[in-house]
């Protein structure tokens, strides 16, 4: 039981560093938040990965999770 509780302890830390698998995220928070605003006001992808430098999937997975 300790060790469990243990590992979900690391794994919050982790989470709220905004670190995944060890590693940090790429783009941040707000670039995020920008990117999803920008689309929610009818901005293009292709538009939206070339001024950010972020793939297609990323932003269609980003839209997904904040929609």
């Amino acid at each position: 039981m300790v060790i469990i509780l243990r590992l979900l302890h690391g794994v919050l830390l982790q989470h709220v560093s905004g670190r995944r698998n060890e590693k940090p995220l790429q783009h941040s928070h707000s670039v995020r938040d920008e990117i999803f605003q920008a689309h929610r006001k009818g901005a293009k992808v292709a538009q939206l990965m070339e001024r950010y430098a972020v793939s297609r999937a990323t932003i269609y997975r980003w839209v997904r999770v904040e929609g």
